[in-house]
């Protein structure tokens, strides 16, 4: 695999690894869980994992599950990952069986955003700054939009509560700032012409008010859900059998292989607003 021409390796399976040996399972598993981290530890690349069920017939042909759980893992630069992630899991969305994603490895630096119009208060340019902050209780005080762009983080983080738990907003100099609506518009397009592309923007109404002095920083930040199995849970609680279609007997071993330091991802960088009350 070339990463450095943007090559990506994907790997299609159902995850239920199941261990031979003299040793006992739960004792095979957890070394599996070492290898894991060992093996992607030294790859030094992103990795995505994303969930998805379809049917499951027996040998007969029988159709005994619904759902069954099977995994995409992507592995390679980042930004190419991020792509092809998002390419599989909309075809998956389309066809409703797609679970969720879960990535690591990454490094986002600073969250991306844009400003919308702002009320009590206008934005100087382009920048990060606001101007003429009108003095107001918390109904109608000055507001900046911020639009913040989702669709390189993990799919989960499109949910509105969520993407609100994420969001970190602090003042420092000790006005009050509320995160009030949250609005999340996603348009997932899958087109006749074979076109892939995911466009998802939250757009956050932080209000400003009881600000001491004539200017204020507000600092913002995203704490991403890195470890959030929710959307994975009903396939991952008791998945003891290897043979049981509707579990994935081995896949938290793997996760935790990937979690337990082989592969970080960075912490976000902070981004800061300033709110003054001059023109």
């Amino acid at each position: 695999m070339d990463t450095e021409a943007g090559e990506v390796a994907v790997l299609i399976s159902d995850m239920k690894y199941s261990p031979v040996g003299a040793a006992a399972p739960s004792v095979l598993m957890s070394q599996y869980t070492t290898d894991i981290n060992g093996i992607i530890g030294r790859f030094g690349k992103a990795i995505s994992i994303i969930g998805a069920i379809s049917d499951y017939l027996d040998k007969g042909g029988n159709e005994i599950s619904l759902r069954s759980p099977y995994y995409f893992i992507v592995l390679g630069n980042q930004e190419n990952v991020v792509e092809i992630r998002n390419f599989i899991s909309l075809l998956l969305k389309k066809k409703s069986h797609l679970v969720d994603n879960i990535e690591s490895g990454f490094n986002y630096g600073h969250p991306e955003y844009s400003f919308g119009i702002s009320n009590k208060c206008y934005q100087l340019n382009n920048e990060p700054t606001f101007l003429g902050y009108e003095e107001a209780d918390n109904v109608d005080t000055c507001t900046i939009k911020l639009k913040v762009p989702l669709e390189n983080y993990r799919w989960l983080m499109a949910y509105e509560n969520i993407f609100r738990d994420a969001l970190k907003v602090r003042s420092l100099y000790g006005s009050s700032v509320n995160v009030d609506k949250i609005e999340i518009d996603v348009k997932d397009i899958t087109g006749s012409d074979k076109q892939l592309n995911r466009e998802a923007t939250a757009t956050v109404d932080l209000k400003i008010f009881n600000m001491p002095t004539d200017s204020e920083v507000i600092e913002w930040n995203l704490e991403l859900p890195i470890t959030n199995y929710t959307l994975f849970n009903e396939f991952f609680e008791g998945a003891d059998d290897e043979n049981d279609p509707n579990k994935s007997y081995s896949v938290l071993d793997f996760l935790t292989g990937i979690f337990q330091g082989g592969v970080v991802t960075h912490d976000m960088k902070p981004n800061y607003i300033l709110v003054s009350k001059n023109d």
